[in-house]
């Protein structure tokens, strides 16, 4: 049973790699995503894990900021963040769509 879906996603390719662009809610991607930390932060929003880290944990402070500066400014566009799925993560394509589809979130 998966876990999530996000909706209207676009692949591509470059060279060999295969990219999927898509939009998604902050909200809904939290519950579908984790941080891979080097260390465990002891307060944070965020689900982490350290196997495998390489990112610094995540700041309350940050996050606020961040947080605040969409509420004040709701036209605002955040910029592309590249998430990895880490072979957990299934495209399925549109019925006679090759290349426009969703994304299967099997488990995090």
């Amino acid at each position: 049973m998966p876990i999530g879906k996000i909706e209207g996603i676009v692949k591509r390719n470059v060279g060999t790699q295969v990219y999927y662009f898509g939009t998604i809610m902050s909200d809904k991607i939290k519950n579908i995503t984790f941080v891979p930390v080097i260390e465990e932060s002891k307060n944070t929003y965020l689900l982490e894990n350290t196997a495998d880290g390489y990112q610094r944990p995540g700041s309350r402070s940050r996050m606020r900021q961040f947080m605040n500066y969409l509420k004040d400014d709701p036209n605002s566009v955040v910029p592309p963040v590249l998430i990895s799925g880490r072979d957990k993560w299934r495209f399925e394509s549109a019925s006679g769509q090759e290349l426009y589809g969703e994304l299967i979130i099997d488990r995090l």
